[in-house]
């Protein structure tokens, strides 16, 4: 149910979400059969650890995401740092990312690392 409601992640639309702090509405009509604390769970769930995110890069070229995000886990909490690179691929397969986090900004040179191998990944 939770997952039906969610949107499908693309490249086309991933730098917009991962600047939100809600990515799901639980007022939503398909999430319906979920009690009011329910409800409340998952928007509590969703925003868990994107409070105030700011995006500082999010590049998207050829089908491939490249990101650096600062957020942190509540209001009172030290933000942090969540970087990486997605390529999104055709099915059968989804993507391929990986993703890290921090205390501290990632170096552009970091970045272009991970980006270079989520970029190597083929099909045999």
């Amino acid at each position: 149910m939770i997952r039906n409601a969610l949107p499908v992640l693309t490249a086309a639309n991933f730098c917009d979400a991962i600047g939100r702090e809600q990515h799901l509405d639980p007022a939503d009509g398909r999430l319906s059969a979920l009690t009011a604390t329910q409800r409340g769970v998952v928007r509590s769930v969703d925003r868990m650890g994107n409070y105030a995110p700011k995006v500082f890069r999010c590049q998207v070229l050829a089908g491939t995401v490249t990101f650096d995000k600062e957020s942190a886990a509540d209001a009172a909490a030290a933000s942090r740092y969540i970087y990486g690179a997605i390529r999104f691929l055709p099915k059968p397969y989804s993507s391929f990312q990986l993703v890290r986090g921090s205390a501290e900004a990632p170096a552009a040179e970091l970045l272009q690392q991970i980006t270079t191998i989520v970029n190597s990944w083929k099909e045999k």
